[in-house]
């Protein structure tokens, strides 16, 4: 959006009261999750807008996260990516779900496919996080933990690879924050850096902050140095397997030509 353009605000019709709800763009549809209601209940129900249909609830091919309130969200391509928050019981989350929208012949409305990825080293359990995709990287930002402390970590999820992995720049800790990534699009965000900016939380006086966790292809290629020691360990070794193959070589050469002897 450029400075001069005029920002024009137009009030939908609601579906039903919410608070720790999350809601996205997927496919030029509002897609609301979860959340308490006006009766202070948790719940899983998924929501979609857009004009032509209004609201309604997509039939689920699949089964549905459970319910919750304070997660975090992210779109990336054609999924939405879910992360984290508190259920019913107050239990704090850290399991991660994929959402698609797909459509049938002849039914022009959505239906969700629900996923849970069980990746390995996913980020601790936490709720009222930051979380935003660069490209196929999401990015998981600060929160609370399920001890009830403010974190001020930083985690990246590589959709594309399935690997998780924490980064050492992060702003200070807090819960209830706003954040997005800055000065990086799908065409550009591999040749520079991945900025975030970070908007408030508790406690208050907080205000904003811009941090640079690295370029997405260097996040993305970092994954490669945490083979480093093995392929150091593989190489200083070699020596010693090239050996070993070679005298059990020599051992069946010699034990043939003695039965060839006999």
């Amino acid at each position: 959006m450029r400075v001069n353009e005029t920002v024009t605000w137009q009030q939908w019709t609601g579906w039903e009261p919410r608070t720790g709800a999350s809601l996205a763009n997927m496919h030029q549809t509002a897609v609301l999750f979860g959340g308490r209601n006006e009766f202070n209940n948790v719940t899983n129900d998924l929501s979609l807008y857009d004009e032509e249909h209004g609201w309604y609830t997509p039939s689920k091919w699949s089964e549905a996260p459970r319910a919750r309130s304070g997660h975090g969200i992210a779109v990336s391509g054609p999924y939405m990516y879910m992360f984290g928050g508190k259920d019913e019981n107050d239990t704090i989350l850290n399991d991660f779900w994929q959402l698609q929208l797909i459509t049938t012949p002849g039914n022009p409305l959505f239906q969700a496919v629900w996923r849970q990825l069980n990746l390995a080293n996913l980020p601790p359990a936490r709720a009222l996080h930051g979380m935003y995709a660069v490209g196929e990287v999401i990015f998981i930002t600060c929160g609370i933990s399920s001890t009830g402390t403010s974190l001020k970590d930083t985690w990246v999820i590589n959709t594309g690879t399935a690997v998780c992995k924490e980064v050492l720049s992060a702003p200070s800790a807090r819960v209830a924050l706003a954040a997005v990534a800055l000065d990086c699009d799908q065409s550009s965000c591999g040749s520079s850096p991945v900025q975030i900016a970070v908007y408030g939380g508790l406690p208050f006086g907080q205000q904003f902050d811009l941090f640079t966790p690295g370029r997405a292809h260097d996040l993305l290629s970092s994954y490669l140095w945490d083979l480093f020691p093995l392929a150091v360990l593989l190489l200083a070794m070699l020596p010693f397997l090239v050996c070993v193959v070679f005298r059990r070589l020599c051992q069946k050469r010699t034990v043939r030509h003695s039965f060839a002897e006999l």
